[in-house]
Order: C-alpha cells, then sequence, then structure tokens
C-alpha cells in the first residue's frame, strides 16, 4: 500500500513538506505509483471514486496516453456493499474492465435502478463533486439511457436477473414505477425511441390495473367506466394518472395497446343480446366513442348483424291486444299462445329508419322504441345514416315494391319514386331495370297489367301494333320520370307488325297511317324485315309481302291485276308502304319472276298463245332491265313459246293450245304451242329447213323482237343446226345454161342489193365479177343431204336440188351448182346465194331475189326499179376495171389510196421493227392479219371483203364482225371480288409454245387483292410473303410501267373502265387468264420479258406482245374452249383493233424518236 500523507498534514505544514520533497524523501505520486496500487490491492469503494476523481483533475495532456488507460482499466477493481434488507449480496467485487455505460442523474431512470454490473454504480454518480461528464471522454463509457433500463429489464431470462421486487412482470409497484419513469422522459424520446420501447412491451403482462398485471391489449384506460369488472389501469404506488403525469402516462399506455373503449363484439354481447340496454342508449355509447374508434373498428361496426327490427315489438303488441281482448271479454285462450320469436337482429345497412313511410312500405326498419322518439334530423339519426341505415330504399328495391304483389305496397312505391323522383332517383335509366315489369299499363284489350319499361309506350295509337300503352293518371309522369317512349322503335315496331298483321283492309290502313308518324325511326334493316314480311291484307283475307305488291292505278292491264297484287290504302297509308317496297307498277324483272314461278298459269291468264306473246315482246323489249341472275333462271325454266307443225294424224301435245293451218294444196296441218326452255327452241332463220325438220322441232315466233330475245336467252338458229352437204354427180364442163345463169346472177344481183344496207351485205357484186371468184357449175344430179342434231336428236333428210352454193375453204371461191336432171327453180337460186350474199337472210329476201332473177327488165321497170340508172352505173365500173386490169394497174377505186398508204406505212414499220430478235413473231403475226382473207394479193383485203370464214364456208360479214366484236369488248367487266378461290375453269394464257398461249384445265391457287394503282386493281397469290409491301411499296415501279403499257391498249380496245386487273405469283405458267369477263394479267412474266426495255424507252414490242394477249383473253367472251373458232374470233378481235394499235404504236415511236 502506497503511504500518503495525510491531507491535513499537507495543509499545515507546507513548509516542512516542500524540504522533505527538496531532500527527495518524499515525492508526489506517479502513474507508477497508481498502478502498483492497483496492482496490488482491490479498492474500497470510496479509494475508487476518490481514484477516478484524481483521474477526472488531471491535465489532459497526461491522462491521454493509451498505455496507463489501458493499465489502469485492466487493473482497476473495487468492492460494492449490499444494501441491508435487500435481496443483494453484501459484497461484490467491480472492475473497470466491465463498466460500459454509468448513470446520469439527468436521465430518467430511477436512480435505485435496479442496473446491470455493466453500469458504475449509481452512487458515484450522485455524490457531490464527482466529475460525471468526464467518463465518457476519459474512458469511451456511455450514459445509461431509459431504453437501456427497459432492455435490461426485458432481458430473458427476466426471473434469474432480477429479484421479484425488481420483476416488471411480477411487481405491481416496480411496474408502475416503470411505466411512470417512461411517461416521465416521454416526451422527450425519439420516435425510435418510443418505438423501441413499445416493441419490448406490449407483448408483456406489465399493466397495473386492479386485477393484477395485463397484457396491454386486455387492460383499458380509467376513462372506460362502461362495466366494473374490466381491468382498468391503476398507478396506486406513483399516482401517474393524475395531476401532471396523466397525459403523459395514458399516451404510453395508449401506445403500448391499451384500449380506450370496450370491444364492440364484448359491448353487443354483454349490452344488446341481454337487453340490458336500448338501441338509443347503444348509439348513444358508440356515439360518444366514434372518435376513438379504429377505421377498422368502424367496418366491423357496419357489418355487424347487431342491431333489431321492429317485428318482434310487433308480435309484444299483437300478444298484448289479444290478452286485453280475452280479458274484456272474459274468456280464457283454450289454447296455449307461442312463445316470441327470438330476436332477429341485421346489419345496420339491411334497415331503414323507423318512419311511417317505410313501415307503410312493408320495408324492414330499425327498432328505435318510443323514448325517445325517432327524428330523422337528430344526432343520433345522422350517425345511424353514416354508418349505413337506410334512409330511403335504393332505386332497384323501390322498383322491386312497385312490380310487388300487393297492389297496395304497389300503388305506395311507384307514388313514393315519382315523388321522390327529383331528390333520391334522378340517376334512374331505364336500360339498368328493364328487367322489372312495374309500369301499370293497358294492353290492346283494355286489361290492366304490370309492364317492362321496353314493353309500354306512350302514344294510344302503339295499341294498333299489339303493344301496351301506359295508365291515364300517370301520362304526366311517364315521358319525364319513367322515360317512356312515345312509340317503339323501327325494329320494336317491325318485330310487333310481323308478329301479329292486320287481318282486315281497316285495321291495315289505321295502322299503317300511324306508322307513317315515325316512319324515319325505321332502319334499313327492318325495313327490309317489313319487306318481305307477309304484313298487307287484300281483299281475300290473304297476307301477302309488300314487294309483291303494287298501288292501284286508273291505267292497269287486266293481266297484270290477274298476274299480281294491288293495294291502295290511301295517300297516307301509301306513303309507309312505298318505303317498305311496295312499288308503283310491276317491272320487267318482277314479271319475268312471276313467269318462272308458274309458267302455265301464266300462260292460262294471258288467254293464248296471242296474248302470251305480247307479254314476251314487253320482256323482249326491256330485256336489259332484267338482273342476270334472272336471265340465267330464264334460260333454265320452260317458259319460251314453242311453235310446232305438224301433221293432222300427230297426236297433240298436252300443254299448249293447237291450231290448223291449211297448205295451198289443200292439206291441213296442226299448229302446237309448247312452253319449252330457250335451248329447246330454235330460230327459224330457214324456211325450208323447217319445213323438213318441223315434226321434230319447235320454232320460235317469226318475230325480229322475239327471235332476238329467244337468242338472248340461249335459242340457237335452225341453220347453225343443220349441216348441208351437196353432192354434185357428174360435172357438165362448158355449160350454156351455167353460163347463162351467171350473166342473170351478175345482172340482177345489184337491183336486188341495191335497197339493203351496206352492213347487210357480206359480199358485193364487183367481187363476184371475178371470174375465179363466182363460178356457176351445171352436173348432172345434185343431192343435198341435211343432217340435224339438236336435243339429244339425230335427223338426216335427202333431197333433189336444183341448185345449191357452196364456197371453197381454200380458194374462197363460190361455187352455183345448178342440177340438170330436174327442171331449175330460181327460189332454190336465190335462197342458196342469200345465204352467203347477206347476212341474217329472211324468207322473203329470198322470194324477192327470186323475183328479180325471175322478172323481165321491163316488168321491174315499171315496178319501181331503176333498172336503167343502176345497170348503166355498173357497167361504167366493169369498163373502168377492166381497162385498169389491161394497163396492169390497180383494180381497187381512189377511194381505197388513203387506207394503201396507211398499210404501206404500217408494213415499212413492222420492217424496221423484224430485225430477228423477239419482236419478229409479232411483226410476223401483224403481217399474216393485214393479208389475210386477201390470198395474199392485196394487204387490204380483208377490208374489202369478209375477214374469215364462219367455219362452215360462208363467209362473215363485216356487220357480224364488228358486231361480235362489240359483244366481246362489252363483256369485259371489273372483278369485284377480293379473293378469287380455286380457279377452275377459268381461261389462262400460259407460256408454250406448242399450244397458243393457254391452259384451261388448270388449276391455279387464291388470288387475294390487296390494293390498287390508277384504277388498276392489284391482286397477289397466297404464297406472296407480305404483298402489299412487295407489290405497293418495293414493285411499285414496276407495276407503274405496267400500267404506261396497259393504258393504251386499253384506249385501243376501248374497254370498260377497271375492266383490267394485275396479279402477282411467284410461281406458275400463267401468263393472263379470263374470270367471267374480268382480264387478269401476270406482272411476273411483264417484269421477266418487258420491264428492262421499257425501262429504256422501248415500248413497241411490249405493247404488241400484250395485245395479243389480250386479244386471245377478250376472245374468250365469247368461247371458252380453244378452238379454231376462238383463233377466228381472235383474229376478228386484232384485225378491228389494228389500225387504232398502229396509231398508238406511231404515238410511241414519234415520242422515242423526238427524245
Amino acid at each position: 500500500m502506497v503511504a500518503v500523507l495525510p491531507p491535513n498534514i499537507q495543509a499545515g505544514a507546507i513548509k516542512m513538506v516542500r524540504v522533505l520533497q527538496s531532500r527527495k524523501m518524499m515525492t508526489s505520486m506517479s502513474f507508477d505509483d497508481v498502478i502498483w496500487e492497483l496492482k496490488h490491492r482491490c479498492l474500497e469503494e470510496e479509494e475508487m471514486m476518490e481514484c477516478l476523481k484524481w483521474m477526472c483533475g488531471l491535465p489532459k495532456e497526461l491522462t491521454s496516453e493509451s498505455r496507463f488507460k489501458k493499465q489502469f482499466i485492466g487493473l482497476g477493481a473495487f468492492m460494492v456493499r449490499g444494501k441491508e434488507g435487500t435481496t443483494e449480496p453484501k459484497e461484490r467485487l467491480v472492475r473497470l474492465s466491465t463498466i460500459s455505460t454509468f448513470f446520469s442523474p439527468s436521465g430518467f431512470v430511477p436512480v435505485h435502478g435496479p442496473f446491470p454490473t455493466s453500469t458504475l454504480p449509481s452512487k458515484f454518480s450522485i455524490t457531490k463533486g464527482f466529475p460525471v461528464a468526464s467518463l465518457r471522454e476519459l474512458f469511451g463509457w456511455n450514459q445509461f439511457t431509459l431504453n437501456d433500463w427497459i432492455a435490461f429489464l426485458t432481458s430473458t431470462p427476466p426471473e434469474g436477473a432480477h429479484p421479484p421486487e425488481h420483476g416488471i412482470t411480477r411487481s405491481l409497484d416496480f411496474a408502475e414505477k416503470v411505466l411512470t419513469a417512461i411517461a416521465k422522459g416521454w416526451t422527450s424520446l425519439s420516435e425510435a425511441n418510443q418505438k423501441d420501447l413499445v416493441r419490448r412491451l406490449r407483448h408483456l403482462q406489465c399493466v397495473p390495473t386492479q386485477l393484477g398485471l395485463k397484457y396491454p391489449r386486455d387492460a383499458y384506460l380509467p376513462s372506460v367506466d362502461l362495466f366494473s369488472d374490466l381491468p382498468i389501469a391503476t398507478f396506486l404506488s406513483t399516482g401517474a394518472l393524475i395531476g401532471k403525469l396523466k397525459g403523459a402516462t395514458e399516451a404510453v399506455l395508449r401506445s403500448l395497446g391499451v384500449r380506450k373503449h370496450v370491444d364492440l363484439h364484448l359491448v353487443f354481447d354483454r349490452m344488446v343480446k341481454t337487453g340490458d340496454w336500448t338501441v338509443p342508449q347503444l348509439v348513444r355509447y358508440l356515439m360518444g366513442i366514434r372518435d376513438q374508434m379504429a377505421p377498422d373498428e368502424l367496418e366491423t361496426l357496419q357489418q355487424m348483424a347487431a342491431f333489431p327490427d321492429e317485428e318482434r315489438q310487433k308480435e309484444k303488441t299483437r300478444a298484448a291486444e289479444q290478452a286485453r281482448d280475452e280479458s274484456a271479454s272474459g274468456t280464457t285462450a283454450t289454447t296455449s299462445r307461442s312463445p316470441l320469436k327470438p330476436r332477429t337482429r341485421h346489419r345496420i345497412d339491411a334497415l331503414y329508419e323507423p318512419s311511417d313511410s317505410m313501415r307503410n312500405l312493408g320495408l324492414t326498419v330499425l327498432d328505435w322504441g318510443d323514448s325517445p322518439r325517432w327524428r330523422t334530423y337528430s344526432d343520433e339519426a345522422k350517425f345511424l345514416f353514416s354508418i349505413g341505415l337506410q334512409r330511403f330504399p335504393p332505386l332497384r328495391e323501390i322498383l322491386r315494391l312497385a312490380a310487388s304483389e300487393d297492389a297496395n305496397v304497389r300503388k305506395l312505391a311507384l307514388k313514393y319514386f315519382l315523388e321522390k323522383f327529383s331528390t333520391q332517383y334522378r340517376d334512374y335509366t331505364p336500360d339498368k331495370f328493364g328487367d322489372i315489369a312495374f309500369i301499370p299499363a293497358i294492353d290492346p284489350n283494355g286489361k290492366e297489367f304490370l309492364a317492362k319499361h321496353s314493353q309500354v309506350f306512350l302514344e294510344s295509337g302503339c295499341q294498333l301494333l299489339g303493344l301496351a300503352v301506359i295508365r291515364s293518371d300517370l301520362k304526366d309522369d311517364a315521358q319525364t320520370k319513367l322515360k317512356l317512349a312515345k312509340y317503339p322503335s323501327g325494329g320494336a315496331a317491325t318485330s310487333a307488325v310481323i308478329r301479329d298483321p292486320p287481318t282486315t283492309e281497316e285495321k291495315a290502313k289505321r295502322l299503317f297511317e300511324y306508322l307513317t308518324n315515325f316512319l324515319g325511326d325505321f332502319d334499313p334493316g327492318s325495313l327490309l324485315q317489313l319487306k318481305v314480311s307477309k304484313i298487307i291484307p287484300t281483299a281475300s283475307s290473304k297476307l301477302v309481302k309488300p314487294c309483291e305488291c303494287y298501288f292501284k292505278s286508273e291505267v292497269q292491264a287486266n293481266l297484270r291485276s290477274k298476274l299480281f297484287t294491288f293495294v291502295d290504302f290511301g295517300a297516307r297509308a301509301n306513303t309507309f308502304l312505298r318505303t317498305c317496297g311496295v312499288r308503283n307498277a310491276p317491272t320487267p324483272e318482277d314479271l319475268a319472276l312471276t313467269l318462272i314461278a308458274d309458267p302455265d298459269e301464266f300462260y292460262g291468264l294471258a288467254g293464248g298463245p296471242e296474248g302470251f306473246k305480247v307479254e314476251l315482246k314487253y320482256l323482249a323489249a326491256n330485256f336489259d332491265y332484267i338482273t342476270p341472275s334472272t336471265k340465267q333462271k330464264m334460260k333454265r325454266s320452260p317458259i319460251l313459246l314453242g311453235v310446232q307443225r305438224i301433221e293432222e294424224k300427230d297426236t297433240e301435245k298436252d300443254t299448249g293450245v293447237d291450231s290448223s293451218d291449211s297448205t295451198k294444196d289443200g292439206d291441213t296441218v296442226n299448229v302446237s304451242y309448247q312452253l319449252l326452255r330457250a335451248d329447246q327452241i330454235v330460230i327459224i332463220d330457214d324456211a325450208n329447213l323447217y319445213a323438213e325438220f318441223s315434226d321434230i322441232l319447235y320454232g320460235a315466233p317469226q318475230e325480229d323482237a322475239l327471235e332476238s330475245f329467244y337468242s338472248s336467252l340461249g335459242s340457237p338458229r335452225l341453220g347453225q343446226l343443220v349441216k348441208e352437204e351437196y353432192k354434185p354427180k357428174g360435172e357438165m364442163r362448158d355449160s350454156p345454161e351455167a353460163i347463162k345463169i351467171r350473166k342473170l346472177v351478175l345482172e340482177r344481183l345489184p337491183l336486188f342489193l341495191h335497197r339493203m344496207l351496206a352492213s347487210q351485205i357480206r359480199i358485193r357484186p364487183e367481187w363476184m365479177q371475178n371470174s375465179r371468184n363466182f363460178v356457176v357449175k351445171k352436173v348432172g344430179r345434185l343431192v343435198l343431204q341435211k343432217t340435224l342434231v339438236f336435243c339429244g336428236r339425230r335427223a338426216v333428210k335427202d333431197s333433189e336440188a336444183s341448185a345449191a352454193a357452196k364456197r371453197e375453204t381454200l380458194s374462197n371461191t363460190l361455187v352455183l351448182y345448178i342440177a340438170h336432171n330436174i327442171p331449175l327453180d330460181l327460189y332454190e337460186v336465190a335462197n342458196s346465194l342469200c345465204k352467203y350474199i347477206i347476212s341474217t337472210p329472211k324468207e322473203n329476201d329470198s322470194a324477192a331475189f327470186t323475183l328479180i332473177l325471175s322478172t323481165d327488165l321491163a316488168t321491174l321497170r315499171r315496178r319501181g326499179y331503176n333498172v336503167d340508172r343502176i345497170l348503166n352505173q355498173r357497167k361504167i365500173e366493169r369498163e373502168a376495171a377492166a381497162k385498169s386490169a389491161k394497163a396492169g394497174g390497180s383494180v381497187w377505186p381512189n377511194t381505197r389510196t388513203r387506207e394503201e398508204a396507211i398499210m404501206d406505212s404500217i408494213l415499212q414499220m413492222l420492217d424496221s421493227l423484224d430485225d430477228g430478235n423477239d419482236s419478229k413473231p409479232y411483226t410476223d403475226l401483224l403481217k399474216d392479219l393485214l393479208f389475210f382473207g386477201s390470198g395474199g394479193k392485196h394487204p387490204l383485203g380483208w377490208m374489202q371483203s369478209s375477214s374469215s370464214g364462219a367455219g362452215n364456208g360462208q363467209p362473215t360479214p363485216e356487220s357480224d364482225i364488228e358486231k361480235r366484236v362489240k359483244q366481246a369488248i362489252n363483256a369485259c367487266r371489273p372483278e369485284a371480288r377480293n379473293r378469287l378461290q380455286n380457279r377452275e375453269g377459268i381461261d389462262f394464257i400460259k407460256e408454250s409454245r406448242k399450244e397458243c398461249y393457254c391452259d384451261i384445265a388448270g388449276r391455279e391457287g387464291d388470288l387475294v387483292r390487296i390494293g390498287a394503282v390508277d384504277n388498276v386493281r392489284i391482286y397477289a397469290g397466297k404464297d406472296v410473303q407480305d404483298p402489299e409491301g412487295l407489290l405497293l411499296k418495293t414493285k411499285s415501279k414496276t407495276i407503274d410501267r405496267f400500267i404506261s403499257i396497259l393504258r393504251p391498249l386499253k384506249k385501243v380496245y376501248k374497254l370498260p373502265d377497271e375492266s383490267l386487273h394485275i396479279f402477282y405469283d411467284l410461281e406458275g405458267s400463267t401468263i393472263a387468264f379470263n374470270s367471267d369477263g374480268a382480264l387478269f394479267l401476270n406482272l411476273r412474266y411483264f417484269e421477266s420479258w418487258h420491264d428492262t426495255q421499257v425501262k429504256q424507252g422501248e415500248l413497241i414490242k411490249a405493247m404488241m406482245a400484250w395485245f395479243f394477249t389480250l386479244s386471245h383473253e377478250i376472245a374468250h367472251n365469247l368461247i371458252g374452249s380453244h378452238s379454231a373458232e376462238h383463233s377466228r374470233f381472235m383474229n376478228e378481235i386484232s384485225q378491228v383493233h389494228l389500225l387504232a394499235l398502229f396509231d398508238e404504236l406511231q404515238l410511241v415511236r414519234f415520242a422515242h424518236i423526238t427524245c
């Protein structure tokens, strides 16, 4: 132990101390002395206190040496004596190395602790003059805080760590002290420290109550005095819940979870169900704690079935009244009264306020009782309304009540709805409540019923439609509040009319007049439904469709009135019917459809063949107004009148009317009429042929209009069906009679042709003057064999002929044979020549020519023929031609020089293009067409005479060619479909060298329309990926160049607008095809063959190639197969348009040269 001079001696003997120090007999205590002392003994508590004071009093530069600090703290230890009367040990050793905190008197931790062993005893801190503040800086110790203290008290296990009197969950007084200490420092704690304290204490049984320590969630604040047995927080020892600490203590308790009010379930269990409290009392309590209830508690209150209704109270009232009645009558009930039913409780939102209006509606109201009386605007009512009490029925509920089976409830509910509409039910929309039948309505029979909104209307006229109308006393509110329509929509009215059409004309008149009022509401779909529905009654009570009716007129054909239904309901009603499809008069389309529907009845109503022919003439005159679909039906239906001339012995036909005629020889023949299809009737273009085959043929009436009509429907010409084969036997050369007949024909032919139009003449007399063009031969015998194949039947007739004409196929010479064995019949001469000389010869043409041939010139002059002028003119022309022939000049008149010049220019241009490359096939073909029909003698031969034969040796007249070409051009059309599928039977031009360009048996993939460029529709195959991007963007320039080629060709052919189409595929040999008149051209072949040339400005070769492609496809409008006849039609089409093509080629060539 270090010897230390006592302080009193140091103070009283200062000089002595200095002398001793100077002689080194006494020194000041050093660090080493202190370390030696701490190393050799344990200090007492007071000694350690003085030691620490000494340390804290040293200069900072002396105490900052780390070595000394480390030795001092490591060796320092002292003894602490326990308090008497406690469970603390009498002594305990405390080492400075275990100290980490120190008690601060300025903190909120009680001075008596308890404290953990790591805290410097509180005696040090409360000792006067002890430098507590220097401990943190000198030794790194921290102040022992309130959170440290609670952490120490709640450490596990608390039983072993603290004595019972210091257990927060075991000592009521200690728990009060702990919570009081927390309350004192609560407001000084940070939010994080507050949450830390709550986290450590909220799950501990640490709240002192009159019933002992409780968990915070099971304890109540002192303000909760609802039940006496509730565990109320009490602080008897500290008085923390009174005075200044009350607010802070309650804040701590609330943060720990101590309840501010009684749980609602407990309230209802202990108050309401026991009957101790009434609803008003419960409401007042809930109002008092409303501000304290959390949102989830309010939601719980709204969801709890805790509120009673008035049913039990009504039962009590009825029981009391029954008992009172029994007492007054002096009788006793023979049966025991049934016990009262258990009280029914509901959620608050299932109940209505206890008002008379809600009771009268039969709604479930809240049992409020009589004291105090219910007041709608009281604070209690406002509170109940806020948590869900229904103040008035919801919209659907009030409408459901208005549809109730109870008439009184219905009446009150509807009245309530209408009265409260402006304040409570303004959001009523019929669409949302269309399923509720609540509107009082009157049906057409005058019976009242409840209707849905869509079933009732305002205007009384709706009853004509079989619909209900609103009850009269509700009309004022019907439109504004019930939002009823004045009349049904067009669709609803349509359904009503179709469902219950008028049965009499009077009802129909009133109905149709009413429907005119809202005619504008009928959409096209509704009008179409009415058009095809039987809604119009006739005089015979039969219902008919508007599309089958017509309006009566003053001028009305008798037959029409038998075939069709005519009506008249007055001007106003007729306006509606006209919109529905009733028309002023039958159209040709209507007449045709009626004829198709029942031809026999139509024939009977027409009154026989003459009346029937009148109707056929009407259809013929208006044939262009009949739709293509109906025309197809007409072709397939037996609607045409066929005439057959048969001998008397033949049996009569089953249908039709027969008549008898007598020939000039006295023989009687029967004329039979039969209704047949067009393809079963022939057009009689040769009376002799018809006379020979009349027993097996039905012919068309021999009138121009009807023959054209029959032909349009598919009736063939008799001359085309009969194959005539002349078999001359034994030619008699150098016959004077042959020379005489040739001279006679050539002399009289101009007289015959003089009055005919140029378009009717197929062969001109000038051409026949050439001895090589027209030859007359006499033979010993001339047998004519006529073969008819028609309708599956074949008939052959052989006869002796005195004369017959024939055109040689190779030389194109017209040969007239005359027979020697029988007298010459000039009629046969005239008839056989007329077939070749004029187009579509008639029977009277042959007779007229016969008359001219057989009559002398003087007689012809008397009959008006200008014989002299005609013969002189022909004589002059023959002489001029003879002179020109002798001089070696042209035999054509000067009027042809312009065409010759044109042809020479054309030939020069073709020669310049014929350079041996890929244009040679087209130039050769053009040259062939120029010389076609002329035998190679002159390039204008095809212009001077008929261009080609019809396949039977007869020349085709120019008028027929022009008519046929025009028909083919007019048949071209635009394609309306967006997709072309499975194109079997479509004619395709294919890349082939052996079979022209076509393959009609192929099957191509689908084509899909992707757009249009310059009115040309563009299609693509299904195998083309991203067709719009490829064609309309990538290949747009190629398409523009292709269209630049097609545009002048369209002008050449005068094709209808939009009849040309372009398609593109990835593979296949199809160059072009014709789809029912729509012309499709392959962009891929143009790109491969001509696009490079067109880019360089060489357009002519491409134009020629696609000129013939179009000619080929246009010809398919006349014939589908690839036959000789198709080739002939193609040649005709090309020839007619050659000059127009060359005009375009010249323009292109001139533009190229100038560029």
